[in-house]
């Protein structure tokens, strides 16, 4: 979590949420600090900034593990001992 994210509280509203018990569509997102809070077809909270994401499909929780390099390194180069690098600056 970063600094700018503690303490503050977002809704994403208007788009549609992929959860494993399928897509709510016209879904609320609550972030709070950071983190999910809540996904559902509520009104947003108190106190949330409001953002209208207009129908777009959201995956909340999911992270993207694809990448081609960091830090420097590049995972094509086929040079294993560089891994440990990208590892450092992906995390």
């Amino acid at each position: 979590m970063t600094a700018e994210a503690e303490g503050r509280r977002w809704a994403l509203t208007g788009g549609h949420a992929v959860t494993p018990a399928g897509i709510v569509r016209e879904a609320t997102i609550g972030l709070d600090g950071g983190r999910i809070a809540s996904v559902g077809r509520a009104a947003p909270g108190p106190g949330a900034e409001v953002v209208d994401i207009g129908g777009l499909m959201v995956l909340p929780g999911f992270i993207d593990l694809h990448i081609h390099g960091a830090g420097g390194a590049d995972a094509h180069a086929g040079r294993s001992r560089r891994w440990p690098r990208s590892c450092r600056a992906a995390a």
